[in-house]
């Protein structure tokens, strides 16, 4: 594979794609090929990173999650303490109190630019995206196909707990510098929203599903059923000749499998019962390979 040549987001696209207005003009050299929510994301040394600041409000609002994030605290306040950390911020509000020379691009709400920078990044890249989704087995997975793909080119993949609808949204947006490989781990809080979830927006190439069993008991999981359906979501708008792999000794695969009637993999126009007609992919089960038949 070739080495991904793209720096990463550059000042002005950013400000016309976010509708947004620099309070201090950034150089014509500078870029951002990070993204952070908080000082926990910087983890690779070297980079450029850039700081999207989001207040309480505008986080649970947007995130639609007052569980795990009920303790979030406004970000812009962690700036004045770390801007030496980041290449710059998007902001809600102006922050005074920062260098006059800090970049800070002004925006109406910095929760919706995170989905906005994560489509248009996915539109531009051209590697390959695989996604892993299952009760157990997601991270490890993730990990052992990040290690396998960087021998093979430049490779991205999911950091910390960012398997959230809000985390792919950020794995997303960091693949501005077009890799040549994604290794995405998908959450099922990540998938159990009204509107599919978050497949459409990731369009894997290959999706994986290692394993189904209850987790996360709640108003939209109250059993397997459960998450066997919406696990399966992660195919939900798959590139044109991907792949879904499954494990075909976990819980309820008859569900999961072209001849049970769960939300499809899009797969030679096979049948998404609650969604319509997608795409072709092919579907994998072990050693077991399955026609690309219709389902009506």
């Amino acid at each position: 594979m070739q080495q991904s040549k793209v720096q990463g987001w550059k000042a002005e696209e950013l400000a016309q794609l976010l509708n947004g207005r620099w309070t201090t003009t950034p150089s014509d050299d500078w870029f951002a090929d990070d993204i952070a929510l908080k000082t926990f994301d910087l983890k690779l040394p070297g980079r450029r990173y850039l700081l999207v600041a989001i207040d309480s409000d505008t986080w649970h609002k947007g995130s639609g999650n007052m569980g795990i994030y009920a303790g979030w605290q406004d970000t812009h306040e962690m700036l004045k303490r770390h801007h030496d950390k980041f290449c710059g911020a998007i902001v809600q509000r102006f922050i005074p109190e920062l260098p006059a020379d800090f970049p800070q691009l002004v925006v109406e709400n910095s929760y919706n630019v995170l989905n906005m920078m994560a489509d248009e990044s996915r539109r531009r890249m051209h590697g390959k995206v695989v996604a892993v989704t299952g009760t157990v087995g997601k991270s490890s997975t993730k990990d052992l196909l990040n290690s396998l793909l960087s021998e093979e080119g430049t490779t991205l993949s999911t950091r910390g707990n960012h398997n959230t609808r809000t985390g792919t949204a950020v794995s997303l947006a960091r693949c501005i510098t077009d890799p040549d490989f994604v290794a995405l781990e998908v959450a099922i809080s990540a998938l159990w929203i009204e509107s599919l979830g978050v497949g459409a927006r990731i369009q894997a190439d290959v999706a994986i599903i290692t394993e189904i069993g209850l987790t996360q008991v709640s108003h939209y999981v109250k059993g397997v059923r459960d998450t066997a359906r919406h696990k399966a979501r992660l195919c939900q708008g798959m590139k044109v000749g991907g792949y879904a792999v499954l494990n075909r000794d976990m819980d309820d695969f008859d569900y999961v499998s072209p001849d049970g009637n769960g939300i499809w993999c899009p797969g030679g126009d096979i049948w998404f019962p609650s969604a319509g007609r997608y795409p072709n992919c092919q579907l994998s089960a072990g050693y077991q390979r399955f026609p690309h038949h219709a389902y009506d």
